[in-house]
């Protein structure tokens, strides 16, 4: 399903069945920006149908999207009773017995990537979590509360899935940060490797005090360590785009003229954990995605390596390929450019084209500049902001206890 946009959401919460009264009200709260501010589930048809059932059960919204799972698995395991006619299941767990066992399915089957399964893998990974709890009940009961009582999995087929894959990852996070928390640098450290998901901000909203001991303090102070945020105030011998090269395939043809058809950057060990941490500080401190500096860079190769080619006007074929590398360096940069099809640019047109090509690129790189400068100093006042947060609640417990410092 395509997400649903501001104007979508609306219109499916005044169709669906539901009390009128809870229904104004929840409309009356869901306005553009409210929508704007929570896109990530009201988007999903199936989690705003949900947010208007919490908001039903709590008569609000929480603002922080581990706090709505938390109320939402609340509003999942009461509601499908509450519709029976003052009907009471008879559980094998208690809620809370309940909710660690599921979070501790959800935390081992992320960590193992797994997301659907058949009867048998789906029965042993509870057995795990019933296991690690040193429970003793049937599985087949257990089954039954996870997809009849809390309807928090549901049968496709011959497969059980997720009746969305944000539930077993918000539980993934708050298993790996309240359930087994004795190993969270280990599950910190995988989370902050998976940047297609949610899970790792997850785990700093419900617990940052711990992510910022076991994760963000030895992180952070390698980042300040490395040199890269001197760059910022135009010091520094480091590499300024956190690339070391750059390579794109380029191919001729009559309707479209040179365009990409395959590319390759290159950075080292040392470029990339800077850039994953400024990434994750950025995401816990609510800030949006952003491109880095190594994404400039092929930005830059792709505008570049065509206005180059249009002003050499080169003559447009369907066998005709280059391969433009660019390699980085501290104060500089340099260029490779090979034919590579079977049908050769003239060394005229070459030539021309090397020229034209290293005069926009630096053209462009100029123009990015503040833009670098600005990446590397926002993430310098992150990470101080982050730092200052855990301080000052150091500070604060102290203060409580009567501790002096």
């Amino acid at each position: 399903v395509s997400p649903m946009n501001y104007t979508d959401v609306r219109e499916l919460i005044e169709k669906v069945p539901f009390d009128k009264k809870v229904k104004k009200k929840f409309l009356e709260t869901l306005k553009e920006e409210f929508y704007n501010q929570h896109r990530s589930f009201l988007s999903s048809p199936l989690l705003a149908i949900m947010m208007l059932m919490t908001f039903n059960e709590n008569a609000v919204i929480p603002s922080k999207l581990t706090e709505f799972y938390k109320s939402a698995f609340q509003t999942l395991l009461t509601w499908h009773d509450a519709t029976k006619d003052s009907f009471e299941r008879d559980r094998a767990l208690s809620v809370d017995n309940f909710r660690r066992v599921f979070a501790t399915f959800c935390l081992i089957t992320y960590y193992e990537q797994n997301y659907e399964f058949d009867e048998h893998s789906f029965r042993d990974y509870l057995k795990k979590a019933l296991a690690y709890h040193s429970l003793s009940v049937e599985i087949d009961d257990v089954l039954n509360d996870i997809c009849e009582s809390a309807n928090l999995m549901q049968k496709d087929g011959l497969k059980y899935i997720f009746v969305h894959r944000s539930f077993q990852e918000y539980f993934a996070a708050e298993c790996a940060m309240q359930v087994i928390s004795g190993k969270a640098e280990d599950f910190l450290e995988t989370f902050s490797r998976r940047d297609r998901d949610s899970v790792f901000a997850m785990c700093y909203e419900i617990h940052p005090e711990l992510v910022f001991d076991k994760f963000f303090e030895r992180s952070i102070k390698s980042a300040r360590s490395s040199g890269f945020l001197d760059q910022s105030s135009g010091g520094g011998d480091k590499d300024f785009w956190l690339c070391e090269s750059c390579q794109v395939n380029f191919r001729n043809s009559e309707d479209h003229g040179l365009y990409a058809f395959s590319a390759r950057m290159q950075s080292n060990e040392c470029h990339n954990e800077f850039a994953r941490t400024v990434d994750l500080a950025r995401r816990v401190s609510g800030k949006p995605w952003d491109e880095n500096p190594t994404s400039w860079i092929f930005d830059a190769m792709l505008h570049s390596t065509r206005r180059a080619a249009q002003n050499t006007r080169m003559k447009r074929g369907d066998e005709e390929e280059l391969k433009v590398v660019v390699n980085i360096k501290p104060k500089g940069y340099s260029f490779s450019i090979r034919n590579t099809g079977s049908t050769n640019f003239s060394k005229e047109d070459t030539k021309k084209f090397r020229a034209k090509l290293q005069s926009f690129f630096s053209e462009d790189l100029k123009a990015r500049k503040p833009e670098v400068e600005k990446y590397y100093k926002e993430a310098a006042e992150i990470f101080d902001r982050l730092e200052n947060d855990r301080r000052q609640k150091e500070r604060s417990i102290d203060d409580i206890l009567g501790i002096s410092s």
